[in-house]
């Protein structure tokens, strides 16, 4: 009986997993629907994949340039601020790079 629960837990996790990747390849009578790819030499990779690196690198960047002019010390929490500009950061690019909200 245990090993039917698996089977059924998993059957559910991978129905859930394929169901919320179609969305990635739907096609839209009105628009145009698909995720956005770079393709570098004949593979396709996903435009958020590039923009969550860039905003990683823009953290790190910003990062040296505080403990260079010596303000990280004044941050309360210099975790969460330098996640939060890589976040906010790769967000942006990412809105840019795909051209805004439709």
């Amino acid at each position: 009986m245990a090993d039917t629960e698996h089977l059924d837990c998993l059957a559910l996790v991978v129905g859930l997993a394929q169901y919320s990747l179609e969305c990635c390849f739907l096609k839209d009578p009105d628009m145009d629907a698909n995720s956005p790819t770079i393709s570098i030499y004949g593979s396709f990779f996903p435009v958020w994949l590039f923009a969550a690196l860039a905003g990683l690198a823009i953290a790190l960047l910003v990062r040296e340039l505080l403990i260079a002019s010596g303000m990280l010390r004044y941050l309360p929490a210099p975790a969460i601020f330098n996640l939060s500009v890589a976040v906010l950061s790769g967000v942006g690019l990412y809105v840019c790079w795909i051209g805004g909200y439709q």
